[in-house]
């Protein structure tokens, strides 16, 4: 079912205690990891009083941390704990493992998994350890809300032995895709079976969660940042075009450089600008990025802050996002918030936008479609109607509707 607005009130005056598990956070390292989950634990605190606790394995050259800070609001420790140097080396070398050819692959598969479950003890441990902390220094969560089954594990580990509940929220794609192997599977089922409640961000998660055995699921949707007051940008040359991507292969990184280039050699009027990757990341096809960041065709910022990728979203035209999969899909919606139209695909989250008049929708994985899609909106870009959607839906994307569907989920699931 889908989160409704105060499905179980809270007592007047009481708020409870939130420990946030995130498997992504933003930190200097990538200021854009895991924005949601930032973004619903300040929906969160809203209602209750949220800590983020933020575990990660970090690289052996690396130094150890404990940073502690408010955040919007929200207090936040982040611990970061260094690898064993020979583990590091031989995952970043079965990192490539699909170079390894013959019989050797079968092997170097093998070898990942064992390491991999290596990796998820140690972050259980190093949680645990984590927690413990917190319990020494007198606070003790009313409920552990963690985010996607890989800190769900640990969590319902914990939640068991101290008696507490645990609640995970779900957006991971692998999963909706059903890609995982045993072993995460074997995780993910633990957690769907384990969890006092489960909160997918869309149908398809809820799906495979009922697959896995989970029970008490519920719809909460991912928080958008409202702002529709990006106004159209009046430019001769060159009209401003936005991607914000990663470099998960279900973005398609390669029909977005191809794309850029079949559009510059047809029109002048055409620069993009590519948040979340640099060049290095388009593989095969970095010799063309290159060629087109050299001729000032596409500018490639990397991972910026939030506030930076905001900015560049009011300032843009358009945004080109040629996504094969998603499980809420951000990107998109921030920008049709933002006023602006989108160019992008016909997948299951956006088939509430497809006619909304706020952008064009094309078949996942065509190159043509969306390129020829690129070259209509550098025309079409002032027709639609993005500002009007965003009006109309402003409440149940905000912090505000967020933050009441999950303090309903949270005394639910206390009162259960």
């Amino acid at each position: 079912m889908e989160a409704g607005i105060n499905q179980c009130s809270a007592p007047p005056g009481e708020a409870l205690k939130i420990l946030f598990l995130p498997t992504w956070y933003p930190d200097e390292d990538n200021p854009s990891s895991g924005v949601f989950i930032h973004e619903h634990a300040r929906a969160a605190a809203l209602h209750n009083e949220v800590r983020v606790l933020y575990v990660k394995a970090d690289r052996p050259a690396r130094c150890p941390y404990i940073r502690e800070g408010t955040e919007d609001g929200v207090k936040v420790r982040r611990i970061r704990y260094k690898t064993l140097p020979v583990t590091y080396v031989l995952e970043t070398w079965l990192e490539s493992r699909a170079k390894v050819a013959g019989r050797y692959q079968n092997l170097a598969g093998s070898a990942a998994k064992l390491i991999r479950g290596a990796w998820n003890a140690v972050f259980c441990a190093r949680t645990i350890l984590a927690f413990r902390g917190l319990l020494a220094e007198g606070w003790k969560p009313d409920i552990i809300h963690a985010h996607v089954y890989g800190a769900g594990f640990p969590a319902v580990l914990i939640g068991k032995a101290w008696s507490i509940p645990v609640v995970v929220s779900e957006h991971l794609s692998t999963l909706a895709a059903e890609k995982l192997n045993w072993f995460e599977k074997f995780k993910a089922r633990t957690v769907a079976r384990g969890a006092g409640a489960l909160l997918p961000v869309n149908q398809v998660l809820s799906d495979a969660l009922t697959r896995l055995g989970g029970r008490d699921i519920t719809i909460v949707h991912n928080v958008v940042n409202i702002d529709a007051q990006g106004v159209a940008q009046e430019h001769e040359h060159p009209v401003g075009a936005l991607a914000m991507t990663s470099k998960s292969a279900v973005k398609r990184l390669d029909i977005l450089i191809e794309a850029a280039n079949a559009v510059s050699r047809v029109r002048t009027d055409f620069q993009l600008t590519v948040v979340g990757v640099t060049t290095e990341d388009f593989g095969p096809k970095q010799a063309l990025a290159r060629e087109l960041e050299a001729d000032g065709t596409v500018r490639f910022l990397g991972r910026i802050p939030k506030e930076e990728v905001l900015v560049l979203l009011r300032s843009c035209d358009f945004l080109v996002h040629p996504t094969e999969f998603e499980t809420f899909g951000l990107a998109t919606y921030e920008a049709i918030f933002c006023g602006k139209p989108v160019v992008t695909t016909d997948i299951e989250p956006f088939e509430a936008l497809a006619d909304a008049n706020v952008g064009i929708f094309v078949e996942p994985g065509n190159q043509q479609a969306f390129t020829e899609g690129i070259i209509r909106m550098l025309d079409e870009h002032h027709k639609y109607d993005p500002a009007g959607y965003a009006r109309a839906n402003a409440w149940r994307y905000s912090h505000e509707a967020v933050g009441e569907a999950l303090d309903g989920v949270y005394w639910r699931v206390v009162g259960g």
